[in-house]
């Protein structure tokens, strides 16, 4: 009998539970049609029945006015009806209006309380709500670890946010460390579970084969697929994929079709790509104004990219005709929108005065630089540091130019990490630090900048700022030479010329010919005149000698003197000295200041020609000291100094020129000068003769046998 009593009584219960069941299908169906009010009817006589999840519905169409005016409060009345039911959802959503203080007054200590509730309960998107929590201290303390715990227990019950999120916790090393991998892991679930940002995440992992292998193709994939909920910025990535032809996907027509369709989205970005591939006929045909139609539409709408892009084109483009004042006024108006790079064009065109009419006013530069400057933007931190260093309008301030180059440094200018690693190398006190000079020709060199990894091959060969060290030397030089500094290939074709590997020596040697180096093309030039090419080394020494190398200029007048690979020319001969030792070089001042005393293929000019060998005289030029020393013995258009005459020899004697300790050695000789002392000219005699010098050890022999 009571096992009858007990089956009737659950008939009934699964009868009643069926019907409430029907009735929630009913009003779901409804609410699916949009029948609002007839849903609302239907939750509501489910909700009076005490059904919890009907009382969650009840509440969520009176917070968004489905079937029923907007009603906050009375939303809050239901959602807490169902929380207090036990309903998970109901609990979540009780907690967001406490919240965000919408039908109650916001609590949040009520609004975790049943986010926790809820999570108890397994809901994800509680369970979501409290990693947020702790990742962002908003529960009074910041807690990754458990932020991430929180997160992957949502993520296992399907939340695509929890997964994003750990996806970005991993990436970027938030308290964990980095690692690209398990990532690349939760973005691909977060992606797969419609989360368009991750999405787009995936896309470019894939693109570039970071966590994963690089598929080109699976990232059109995932980007297509955020496009398809109405990414702008996958269809932007999309038409830069099939835009260059890095990727292998070589499309400019369909670039220009997913720019387009990024433009009716309102990408502004895809309206800068458009409006270029008019003006470069690429994917679409060349309409030069079309493209200015694009950016001045675009420049009318305040979009600053375009206004400094139109810009651009009316400071020079070969296609668009100059126009420096509609230039200045569209940089001024980007400028105004407090865009940083308009503010740096503008002080490039007040330090060059490209501005109309308009004066150079490096003021106005300066400006203009350092408000772009004071705001992160490093190409202008590195042009105040260049103004700093000095020039005709601008007093030098090495301790202002040093601060901006650090700051354009510390930004991830590499150019300006090697200018503050070499302004730290300099001999003064308030710069001189090698430990940061180290540090920021290390980095500059390692973010793949040639020079300065030439630079540290220079320190670790010389000892500067670090131990010696060849082996790291080289390796430098070698990462150098192989990133296109052309100037490293010549330092190592020193390094296995002193350590005698000819055969590796001349492969780096043709190797900087080849990069056009001029201390390799000069290097080769000699080679080439010492080995019987003597056509080859002038070409090569008059390549190197266009890009200033001095030594070359001074060589290729050699040249012309001697009529070595060119036919003889001293008119030629003395241009190339004279630009050499405007350069400065020693040697070609030596030359000019010779010839001009002695007037062979150049007007004579024994003032300046004197100056000339008394200023390298002066420096220790012991052959300059020489040649002063016989001019005024000898020569007849020199009126006769034997006081300089012996002050110079006696230099240039004493530091071991062995003409002038013949010369010496004959005036004491014959008295000329000095007090006639033979002891005096055989000691200076022996010097040069020591030396091999024939004539010293001729008048030796000769004062001896007498």
């Amino acid at each position: 009998m009571k096992r009858v009593f007990f089956t009737l009584i659950a008939l009934v219960v699964l009868v009643a539970t069926s019907a409430a069941q029907s009735k929630m299908d009913e009003a779901d169906a409804a609410f699916e049609k949009e029948q609002y009010n007839k849903a609302l009817e239907l939750y509501m006589q489910c909700a009076s029945e005490g059904d919890s999840l009907a009382m969650n519905r009840v509440g969520y169409m009176y917070l968004n006015g489905h079937g029923t005016d907007k009603n906050p409060e009375e939303a809050f009345r239901y959602f807490k009806m169902s929380a207090e039911a036990g309903c998970s959802k109901g609990q979540y959503n009780l907690a967001i209006l406490y919240e965000d203080g919408e039908g109650v007054e916001a609590d949040m200590v009520q609004a975790f309380e049943w986010y926790r509730k809820a999570a108890d309960n397994g809901n994800e998107n509680a369970i979501s709500r409290i990693g947020l929590a702790y990742y962002s201290g908003e529960m009074g303390e910041t807690d990754i670890a458990k932020a991430i715990k929180y997160f992957k227990a949502a993520a296992e019950k399907g939340n695509g946010g929890s997964a994003y999120a750990l996806g970005l916790i991993y990436e970027f090393g938030e308290g964990v460390e980095t690692n690209i991998e398990e990532a690349a892991k939760w973005y691909s679930q977060a992606a797969g579970q419609g989360i368009v940002d991750a999405q787009e995440k995936m896309g470019v992992l894939s693109l570039f084969g970071v966590g994963m292998p690089a598929d080109t193709d699976k990232a059109i994939e995932w980007y297509g697929l955020a496009m398809m909920q109405g990414s702008t910025s996958a269809m932007f990535r999309l038409g830069m994929i099939y835009e260059t032809d890095f990727f292998g996907k070589h499309n400019p027509e369909k670039a220009f079709e997913y720019y387009s369709l990024a433009i009716t989205s309102g990408n502004r970005d895809a309206v800068l790509r458009v409006a270029k591939m008019y003006l470069q006929g690429n994917g679409v045909d060349k309409n030069v104004e079309k493209a200015l139609e694009i950016y001045t539409d675009a420049s009318a709408q305040d979009f600053p990219e375009a206004q400094i892009e139109l810009a651009l084109l009316y400071l020079g483009d070969e296609d668009v005709p100059t126009d420096t004042e509609k230039a200045y006024e569209l940089l001024c108006k980007a400028a105004g929108q407090g865009n940083l790079d308009a503010m740096y064009h503008l002080g490039i065109m007040h330090q060059y005065g490209e501005v109309g009419n308009i004066d150079i006013d490096m003021d106005k530069a300066i400006e203009y630089y350092r408000c772009a400057a004071e705001n992160g933007q490093t190409e202008s931190q590195r042009k105040l540091g260049e103004i700093y260093l000095g020039n005709d309008s601008t007093e030098a301030n090495f301790t202002e130019a040093l601060k901006w180059f650090t700051m354009a440094a510390e930004g991830g200018d590499n150019v300006a990490m090697l200018i503050a690693g070499k302004m730290h190398m300099v001999d003064d006190a308030t710069l001189h630090n090698d430990t940061l000079a180290l540090e920021w020709l290390s980095k500059s060199a390692h973010d793949g900048n040639s020079t300065a990894m030439f630079e540290l091959g220079k320190c670790y060969n010389s000892g500067i700022i670090v131990e010696k060290d060849t082996e790291e030397a080289i390796r430098w030089f070698t990462l150098a030479a192989e990133n296109g500094c052309g100037e490293a290939n010549y330092h190592l074709f020193e390094h296995y010329i002193d350590i005698e590997k000819i055969d590796e020596a001349m492969a780096w040697l043709e190797k900087g010919v080849a990069a056009q180096d001029a201390y390799s093309m000069y290097a080769m030039g000699m080679y080439s005149l010492q080995s019987g090419e003597p056509e080859k080394g002038v070409e090569l020494l008059q390549k190197a000698a266009e890009q200033g190398d001095d030594d070359a200029m001074r060589e290729l007048a050699r040249c012309y003197l001697a009529g070595n690979g060119v036919e003889e020319n001293m008119e030629k001969a003395m241009e190339y000295l004279t630009m050499s030792a405007s350069y400065g070089d020693i040697e070609a001042m030596y030359i000019l200041g010779v010839y001009r005393v002695m007037g062979e293929g150049v007007e004579r000019d024994v003032e300046t020609g004197i100056s000339l060998l008394t200023l390298l005289a002066e420096e220790g030029h012991t052959q300059a000291q020489y040649v002063l020393g016989v001019i005024y013995i000898d020569d007849e258009y020199v009126e006769p100094d034997f006081a300089k005459a012996i002050h110079w020899l006696k230099k240039a004697a004493e530091a071991g020129n062995a003409d002038a300790q013949t010369k010496l050695g004959r005036c004491y000789e014959e008295g000329i000068g000095v007090l006639k002392n033979v002891n005096d000219a055989i000691y200076w005699y022996r010097k040069a003769s020591y030396q091999n010098h024939e004539q010293a050890t001729e008048y030796l022999e000769n004062l001896e046998e007498y």
